[in-house]
């Protein structure tokens, strides 16, 4: 169930790893997702503000261009956009207490999400009614212990999943697991207690 560490995507934390972060994007062979340490609260308005100048900055050096001159276009609900013919880019932004993170993909879709790892007294109904019923009974099978961290990863793949195909959180079926099984998806090389995935389509507009 778990994920094994040599399969963790690296998280290039912003502005520590800016160079390390373009010249990720500029190979482009899966997302690349940059970390922004953001205000300890749900109020998101100035994350949100953070990671899109972080995302111009980072596309600017891409694109040869000033921040201020990338074309990013914002709409309240939904991910940024980079307004650019021929420039086709995935992007997708998630928010924790404390954490934003954001996915850059030149190949197709993408989709990120991250969440902290807390004891969820009604992890086994939210998992059954989101995830499946082989993954409530992977995750039940596992060590107390384990447990959370592992609903945790799951919830993230899922998560992750749905963004990049644009359809929204909604219960589980058969066909939705189908649905999801057409992204790649990795989990996030992220600091103790947070957990988090990518996931990507390559060639499907983004």
């Amino acid at each position: 169930m778990e994920t094994p560490r040599q399969a963790l995507l690296p998280v290039h934390s912003w502005e520590e790893a800016q160079a390390a972060a373009a010249a990720a994007l500029r190979k482009a062979d899966a997302p690349v997702v940059i970390s922004l340490r953001t205000p300890a609260t749900t109020l998101r308005a100035a994350a949100r503000a953070q990671a899109r100048a972080a995302v111009r900055e980072l596309l600017g050096t891409l694109l040869d261009r000033a921040p201020e001159a990338v074309p990013l276009v914002t709409t309240p609900g939904q991910p940024p956009r980079l307004d650019l013919p021929g420039t086709p880019l995935g992007l997708s932004l998630s928010h924790d207490s404390g954490i934003t993170l954001a996915a850059l993909y030149p190949g197709g879709a993408t989709g990120v999400d991250v969440m902290r790892i807390d004891a969820l007294p009604d992890w086994e109904m939210l998992a059954l009614d989101y995830l499946g019923p082989a993954e409530r009974d992977a995750i039940a099978a596992l060590p107390a212990g384990r447990r959370d961290h592992a609903f945790a990863q799951a919830w993230t793949r899922m998560e992750a999943c749905i963004k990049c195909l644009g359809i929204g959180l909604r219960e589980w079926t058969p066909e939705l697991q189908r649905l999801l099984a057409r992204c790649s998806v990795r989990q996030l090389a992220l600091n103790e207690g947070l957990s988090g995935a990518v996931a990507w389509v390559a060639g499907q507009p983004a």
